[in-house]
């Protein structure tokens, strides 16, 4: 396919600090890459930026110049100015990437590709004499933050870089943009990144354990009739995806919260199943002693006939592992 063929091509050349929709790349690392720039208090200051509408109005100039010796560029070309259908009518697209096709995040990358290389021209001296960059950079797809040491290098660098986008038919989102203090905290691809008494914890950010949390509830008051081991496995997946997700992180607090309000969600669904039944009951009927606490669990036959056990997935025993990010602009499938 097209993007088999020019995905190759541009990995080779991506900047180090790029690491959305790129093979062998994960938000994970990018998270990793801001800790690295924003620990020991090197850098304290910060630019969270939010494109506004990227995939919307991303200039197609500005892809199909990158791709200008690319021997598919017509037929991307074509498929860029293809249009779409609505209610019978087809409308003409004069900018944006088609969102939903498989080559769109490519052709984000793509158009966002030198942002970084842009940065590295401004450059701080130390007092040793030798330069260093006085910007740091991370960006996920159309997500990135700049980091500096001071506050009056981010207002400088703001309008600078709200120019570059402009010149690919893209600004930053006035109200969602900020300029803030280490201090202060941030929230980057679902995770708060802040300073406490000197020193960088990385967090769950709070809204999305809520989210989380009422995804779930609102799954059990849908589901009030079903079996207690049709809850069990439709909920491990989700308790599993969240707590992978977030065990690189300063997460062990949030993971017992969570376990415990599982609880709670858990026990009340049971209760409205049976109103007229005793806690004792309930806690006989849905849950199994396990030390000093209850899982909720049952047993369910398999194809032998037998009977085995099945539990709610803890996520409070999940280990916290520090992520090993990948190195530099490496590209570890290519």
């Amino acid at each position: 396919t097209v993007k088999n063929a020019l995905e190759p091509i541009w990995e080779a050349q991506f900047e180090a600090n790029s690491y959305g929709f790129r093979v062998g790349r994960s938000c994970h690392d990018a998270i990793e890459q801001c800790f690295s720039r924003l620990q020991k208090g090197r850098d304290t200051w910060i630019l969270d930026a939010d494109i506004s509408g990227f995939f919307d109005n991303i200039t197609h100039e500005t892809i199909l110049k990158s791709i200008a010796h690319f021997p598919a560029r017509n037929l991307i070309k074509q498929w860029l100015k293809a249009g779409y259908l609505d209610k019978g009518k087809l409308h003409e697209t004069n900018s944006g990437t088609p969102q939903g096709g498989l080559i769109s995040p490519l052709l984000a990358n793509i158009g966002l590709h030198g942002l970084e290389t842009f940065l590295k021209q401004f450059r701080r001296k130390h007092k040793c004499g030798k330069q260093a960059d006085r910007y740091g950079f991370v960006r996920y797809a159309d997500d990135f933050i700049v980091t500096a040491t001071c506050q009056e290098d981010i207002e400088e660098i703001q309008p600078k870089i709200e120019q570059w986008l402009s010149q690919r038919g893209l600004q930053l989102n006035k109200e969602k943009t900020r300029i803030v203090h280490i201090g202060e905290g941030f929230n980057f691809l679902g995770f708060n990144l802040r300073q406490y008494n000197g020193k960088l914890l990385i967090k769950p950010q709070k809204e999305k354990v809520q989210n989380f949390l009422k995804e779930i509830r609102d799954w059990l008051k849908q589901n009030k009739t079903v079996k207690q081991e049709t809850v069990i496995v439709q909920l491990n997946p989700k308790l599993r995806g969240f707590g992978n997700y977030y065990r690189h992180a300063v997460s062990k607090e949030v993971f017992s919260y969570i376990e415990h309000q599982m609880w709670v969600t858990l026990w009340r669904w049971a209760k409205r199943r049976h109103p007229n039944k005793g806690k004792h009951w309930i806690a006989n009927r849905y849950f199994k002693i396990r030390g000093k606490g209850w899982e909720f669990a049952t047993g369910v036959k398999d194809r032998t006939g037998k009977t085995k056990e099945i539990g709610l997935f803890n996520m409070a025993k999940i280990p916290i592992e520090r992520h090993i990010k990948v190195k530099g602009t490496a590209s570890p499938s290519y």
